[in-house]
């Protein structure tokens, strides 16, 4: 009806038109008016339309105006009239009949899915005109929504309902009819064509499964198209890079349509392989050194998956040495089932750094970001400097992320661009905290860790509760006069009582100088300081295991001791690191010539591996060993220098027992801290949210014993085991805090125990 009123409208037009013409005359637009239009604004019509008084009508001209107007898609029907005055001049009317407006949408038949989720994926929007292809649209929307659920025979009719009888109101109310049918299950996925794979191969690698225990059997449309192309790249990753889906097929089961059959076709082809390899045009690097980046060898199934990394690996030889202009052009030719390579090389020549600019840094001052950088100006851009710069940027911790890019020069050469993003550093916090040891401790701290944007660390803490009292003020550079060297002070004083058995106090200060090295590798660094602290003990409990400090009467006793620490630390993220490690060794002299009450050397050992399994599962290994001597036997050692690991004591985590409590036993079977100690941990890591919220698995094992000699790394029946489930949360302005359930497997009391720890266990 509505193409046989538009047909209507230009024929009688064009007689108008054809008839002046005939009779010699051009006729002029003298007047044009608008009938119809409700909602539509005149103007807009007018404007589209191309059609101007004064102007000479032509028939071209009425086509498009008439074009144009659908155009809109706000009419169902568009005409132009003319009436010829004077015979020089035309009267036109622009006769439109607008689309219906929608002011209420109602679903009727609709179990499964509500009003309101419906409403959330159809494309009307209530208060506008509407045409018929919006509610195609709209009812293909709904139609997915249900294939999703499972209801792949569901029918959907759209009607509209005039809201009144007054003909000037265009209202309508639209009725979605919904007839859900059975919801239709995958009873079975078959394939035709295969020989090499069975049918249960290629269903592995699918996302859509028959119904089975746990399984829904849904058919999910969208996943019907990702399988096949994950049928197709697993035919392709074992060497059949012909192959390919023919042709897909889904049969509802008519005696019983809750159930469907998929049905694939599948083309096999020929198994490839690697033949020969060969080089062209290459001056930089021999054949050796880049057949040492091919990852495939003659004769092996042909993998894209392999040819792509070696291609990549020869780039990444090249833009080692700055050849990032360097082209490699592949050139395979198939003789029966082999495939030869010839890689084609253009070289170019090397790119400089002209200069490197950052960006997005609104507090940290470009010094920082710039010293931390292995590139430099006119360098030779290497890429293995750019993926150490953007390391050791990470490693401050105070970026969410630096992003490379570079920009080409005329001349070859580069600009690089470091983009930075912040994340907030300096805060002032007031919160609280839990352990076994202290129990509830409130905390109120001012942290500066960027302090004026410097790079350098500034922080005031104090903690309060029942069982712990403390004030500390600490500082640190890590640039001291512009060089590689670190330096940082702190002064403290402590009150803690010791599990329930007697409290201690501590005051004194340190400070410590660091540097980092060259050789063995620039991932090295060395530490020395000075700590002057004085300790006492008070406050025994009558029962107290600890005749010997009882006997120090209460006196503050002083410990002046140096240390010196040297590690090495390649981790590429400081905090839930996927690969690298870090390694420790540090030393700890007092007494003697530095004088003091102690008189005592301490020697700790920690190792940290991190490894990337699969996907973002991430392996986390570690050990720390720990032994303390003193020539004056155990007067010599400070009760707080000796190990006392178990649950997520500093000294070494054990979850699953008390904290502090896996330690030799006295002749009454009561705890005692040790001289010597051995923990090893681990940790598979995965990210819920990267660097933000991550789960995990554990399993620890340690003890600590009397003397040093008394360590057994390798005798289990010396371990005290664990091994459980957590998670860790990176709080802002608080770090990372976890919550672990261990089950300590040789406790006296064997079974779960919850543990609460602020960081990581790495």
């Amino acid at each position: 009806m509505k193409f046989n009123r538009l047909l209507f409208s230009l024929i009688l037009l064009l007689t108008v038109l054809l008839t002046a013409n005939l009779s010699g005359q051009n006729l002029t637009i003298s007047s044009i008016e608008v009938e119809g239009n409700k909602m539509a604004d005149r103007s807009l019509i007018l404007s589209v339309s191309d059609l101007t008084i004064g102007s000479v009508l032509t028939s071209t001209a009425t086509q498009d105006a008439v074009r144009h107007i659908y155009d809109l898609e706000l009419f169902s029907d568009v005409q132009i009239l003319g009436e010829i005055q004077d015979e020089k001049y035309i009267d036109l009317i622009i006769k439109v009949e607008e689309y219906p407006v929608v002011t209420r949408v109602e679903y009727d038949g609709n179990d499964e899915i509500d009003d309101d989720d419906l409403r959330e994926i159809d494309s009307i929007r209530v208060g506008q005109m509407i045409s018929p292809n919006q509610v195609l649209q709209a009812v293909r929307q709904i139609k997915a929504k249900y294939q999703d659920k499972g209801y792949y025979r569901v029918e959907i009719e759209s009607e509209l309902e005039k809201v009144t009888d007054d003909p000037l109101i265009n209202e309508h109310t639209l009725v979605f009819k919904v007839d859900e049918g059975t919801k239709v299950r995958i009873r079975e996925i078959e394939f035709v064509g295969n020989e090499v794979f069975t049918d249960d191969n290629l269903r592995g690698k699918m996302g859509n499964k028959p119904k089975g225990f746990l399984r829904s059997g849904n058919f999910d449309p969208e996943k019907h198209e990702e399988d096949k192309e994950k049928i197709v790249e697993f035919y392709r990753e074992e060497g059949y890079i012909d192959a390919a889906v023919l042709s897909d097929t889904v049969i509802i089961d008519q005696e019983n349509p809750r159930w469907m059959t998929v049905q694939i076709e599948v083309y096999e082809g020929p198994r490839y392989y690697f033949g020969s390899t060969n080089f062209y045009g290459q001056k930089v690097y021999g054949e050796n050194a880049l057949y040492a980046q091919i990852k495939y060898e003659e004769g092996e199934i042909y993998s894209p998956e392999k040819f792509e990394e070696s291609m990549g690996n020869l780039y990444s030889l090249y833009q080692e040495q700055g050849y990032i202009h360097a082209r490699i052009f592949e050139n395979l030719t198939t003789v029966d089932s082999v495939i030869n390579v010839e890689f084609e090389i253009s070289e170019g020549v090397p790119a400089k750094i002209n200069k490197i600019e950052i960006v997005g840094n609104t507090k940290t001052k470009e010094k920082v970001i710039r010293r931390e950088m292995f590139s430099r100006p006119g360098q030779i851009f290497r890429r293995s400097l750019l993926e150490r710069s953007v390391r050791n940027v990470m490693l401050l911790n105070y970026f969410e992320s630096a992003i490379p890019d570079f920009r080409v020069l005329p001349n070859g050469d580069v600009n690089l661009i470091m983009e930075m993003k912040e994340k907030p550093t300096g805060q002032f916090n007031a919160g609280a905290g839990y352990s076994g040891q202290d129990g509830l401790v409130g905390t109120v701290s001012l942290g500066m860790p960027n302090f004026r944007g410097n790079g350098q660390n500034l922080s005031l803490a104090v903690e309060f509760g029942a069982n712990r009292n403390s004030v500390s003020i600490s500082f640190s550079e890590p640039w001291l006069f512009g060089t590689p060297t670190s330096f940082s002070t702190n002064i403290y004083n402590l009150n803690r009582q010791w599990y329930e058995d007697f409290w201690e106090g501590r005051r004194g200060g340190s400070i410590r100088l660091g540097r980092r090295l060259k050789w063995p590798d620039d991932y090295f660094r060395i530490y020395g300081g000075y700590g002057l602290e004085e300790v006492r003990y008070y406050d025994f409990d009558d029962s107290t295991i600890y005749p010997d400090l009882q006997e120090l009467n209460e006196d503050w006793l002083r410990t002046s001791s140096v240390n010196a620490s040297i590690v090495r630390d390649s981790r590429d993220l400081p905090l839930f690191p996927t690969s690298g490690m870090v390694a420790r060794y540090t030393v700890e002299y007092a007494g003697g010539p530095l004088g003091g009450y102690y008189d005592f050397h301490k020697h700790t050992f920690e190792y940290s591996q991190f490894i990337t399994l699969f996907w973002r599962f991430v392996l986390a290994g570690k050990m720390k060993v720990g032994v303390v001597d003193s020539p004056d036997g155990d007067d010599g050692v400070p009760f707080t220098e000796r190990f006392s690991p178990g649950g997520t004591d500093p000294d070494g985590t054990i979850r699953g027992y008390d904290d502090g409590r896996v330690t030799p036993r006295n002749s009454l079977g009561q705890s005692i801290r040790g001289r010597a100690m051995l923990v090893y941990n681990a940790e598979l890591q995965v990210p819920i949210v990267p660097q933000q919220i991550y789960a995990l698995l554990f399993a620890d094992a340690g003890n600590s014993w009397l003397a040093g000699y008394q360590i057994s790394p390798f005798n289990k029946d010396e371990l005290f085991k664990s091994y459980g489930a957590g998670f860790r949360i990176v709080v802002p302005g608080v770090g990372v805090i976890g919550f672990d359930f261990g089950y300590g497997i040789n406790a006296d009391d064997p079974g779960w125990k919850p543990h609460f720890q602020v960081g990581t266990t790495f």
